[in-house]
């Protein structure tokens, strides 16, 4: 949290008035580690395919809650661009496929990959569309301390 904050504060300072940051992170997964730069790719996409600097609405809003499975559940929604739902789809599916070298952008796709890999098969993100127009990005992670990922290692 402590890097995507700094993060936003620099492109705050360059949009000002145009852009609205918002948090809502329960306190109890401050007791948890994620991997790095987890919300970089996803605000980097937001700037670069859904931020409109012709408003002055835009906003990105970042929660994080304990799921009832006794998860973390991340959420990234915007109000941008948006897509179609058959683009979603297709973008979801993508997500889902092996890297390939190639013409094929990697950001999502890698972020998924490295949630799998640490986190195990069951977690990872998914995109859908939501109520603003714009994108809600959901990560579902394990929640873990660092006693956690110790035994995990061992394993």
């Amino acid at each position: 949290m402590a890097f995507t904050k700094k993060y936003l504060t620099l492109l705050s300072a360059r949009y000002g008035d145009q852009l609205d940051i918002r948090y809502n992170i329960d306190s109890s997964l401050l007791n948890f580690g994620v991997i790095r730069n987890i919300f970089q790719i996803l605000i980097e996409n937001y700037f670069i395919h859904g931020f409109d600097a012709g408003e002055t609405d835009n906003f990105i809003r970042i929660t994080g809650i304990v799921s009832e499975d006794h998860n973390i559940l991340l959420t990234i929604e915007d109000n941008g661009y948006g897509m179609k739902e058959s683009g979603i789809e297709a973008l979801n599916k993508k997500i889902e496929e092996p890297i390939r070298h190639g013409k094929d952008s990697y950001g999502l796709k890698n972020l998924n990959q490295r949630l799998k890999l640490f986190y195990g098969p069951d977690y990872g993100l998914h995109v859908k569309g939501n109520d603003y127009g714009g994108l809600t990005i959901q990560i579902k992670i394990r929640k873990m301390n660092i006693e956690d990922y110790e035994e995990l290692k061992v394993e």
